[in-house]
């Protein structure tokens, strides 16, 4: 799991473990206030496909 923006969100951890037969995972992301609006994606590699999730982080 990594972040495009770690120095405003980051996900702590480096993976989440889905048991069989789940169907999601939940992991916290830590976020720190920027100055304005600011944009970032979560990234995730499930099966060797890289999957995303954009958020917006506000002062």
């Amino acid at each position: 799991m990594s972040s495009s923006s770690a120095s405003v969100a980051a996900p702590t951890v480096s993976s989440v473990t889905i048991p069989a037969g789940a169907t999601t995972g939940s992991f916290s992301v830590r976020t720190s206030r920027p100055a304005a609006r600011t944009g970032a994606s979560i990234y995730a590699t499930v099966y060797g496909v890289r999957k995303s999730a954009a958020m917006t982080v506000n002062p």
